[in-house]
């Protein structure tokens, strides 16, 4: 009866206005996680919905999603790199998380790859909209780009614009953390998702490194909160990821930037 239950309340949350571009397997998951905890199903379902709230996080800005493909369909119909760019750049700046990275955008990836050596393949772990950033990342097209998220709506528009731009349409709506990426690659991207998935579960962002099959995996924490106030997310993660660097025989680098700091995994 209590799976029944369960059953019915996970199909409820599924089919709401708000949850219903959400990963099945990610409310599922939340849902029975939250129900092992408390054992009441009342209460499950409540800090369920609660943690959901996060993971949608409408709070951060979403595009108008048919504006902006026309309006990219238009920049990539007249050829013109400053107007592509221009419309992602306006993308990025409905969403908090990217558009705090607006003003790096010039150093952030030259940073990051000469530090990795140039990627042939990524995998962008809980992408959001990050990928519209391609162009500023000085890579080929011939990259193999991996994009996955929960939010399908993330993932339609990225296979779009990797579509214009000519890419392979390997945006997946997939929860990472419950079932990995199988892809082998040489960089893996987590951008101010570490803690978000910890919130999640304790050791979920630590399960999410570990189980990502790449060489690299560059984690990355605002140092800035959404007021532009100073804040030490890292410090709240960092004795964990050493623990897991000395557990998994990892090296740990970093990388400074104006409002990040990018924690740099190097798996043997």
């Amino acid at each position: 009866m209590t799976d029944e239950k369960l059953k019915k309340i996970a199909e409820k949350i599924e089919a709401s206005k708000k949850y219903r571009v959400i990963s099945k397997e990610t409310i599922r998951d939340v849902l029975a996680t939250e129900f092992e905890r408390h054992k009441n199903i009342k209460i499950a379902e409540e800090v369920a919905r609660k943690k959901l709230h996060r993971i949608r996080a409408e709070y951060l800005g979403e595009p108008n999603y048919k504006k902006v493909k026309e309006a990219l369909s238009a920049a990539f119909q007249a050829k013109d790199d400053k107007a592509i760019r221009g419309v992602c750049w306006s993308i990025f700046s409905k969403h908090s998380s990217t558009r705090e990275r607006n003003q790096l955008l010039g150093e952030y990836y030259g940073k990051l790859f000469d530090f990795t050596g140039t990627p042939e393949s990524i995998s962008d772990l809980a992408s959001a909209l990050n990928p519209l950033s391609f162009r500023w990342m000085g890579l080929e097209r011939s990259v193999k780009y991996h994009a996955y998220d929960v939010n399908e709506q993330f993932v339609d528009l990225i296979n779009f614009y990797f579509s214009l731009e000519g890419l392979e349409p390997l945006g997946e709506q997939r929860d990472v953390y419950t079932s990995p990426p199988t892809e082998k690659v040489d960089v893996a991207l987590l951008f101010k998702m570490y803690y978000c998935l910890e919130h999640r579960a304790t050791g979920a962002g630590l399960e999410v490194v570990k189980n990502v099959p790449a060489n690299k995996v560059l984690i990355s924490f605002p140092t800035l909160n959404l007021v532009a106030k100073k804040t030490d997310i890292l410090g709240n993660h960092e004795a964990e990821l050493k623990r897991g660097a000395k557990l998994y025989n990892w090296e740990l680098d970093y990388l400074t930037f104006q409002n990040e700091i990018v924690v740099c995994v190097s798996k043997s």
